[in-house]
């Protein structure tokens, strides 16, 4: 018997992921910020600690991701502000095939 659940992408995942990488995104090139504020809410991710930092990123459009954790560590504290997974947001984020 032929299993459909066995291609269903595992919607939740993918969803961290594209999060993860909008979120690295938006920390490197605060230019792309306002564009984004006017199509994504907090409340769009999935992921709460995701949206505490997209919270955090609205609260400082221009800042620096300096600006962004302390922004972070206010919002939520310094413990659940996580900021070394603050830093893998940007660590992880996917290499342009034209940055070689």
């Amino acid at each position: 018997m032929l299993r459909c659940s066995a291609y269903i992408p595992d919607v939740k995942s993918m969803s961290i992921r594209a999060e993860q990488s909008l979120l690295g995104c938006l920390l490197v090139d605060p230019a792309t910020r306002q564009q984004t504020f006017s199509l994504v809410r907090a409340e769009d991710f999935a992921d709460p600690w995701h949206a505490a930092v997209y919270a955090a990123l609205r609260q400082t459009p221009e800042g620096d991701s300096l600006d962004v954790a302390a922004a972070l560590a206010e919002r939520v504290g310094p413990l659940r502000a996580d900021l070394p997974r603050l830093h893998l947001l940007i660590h992880d984020l996917p290499v342009r095939p034209d940055s070689a």
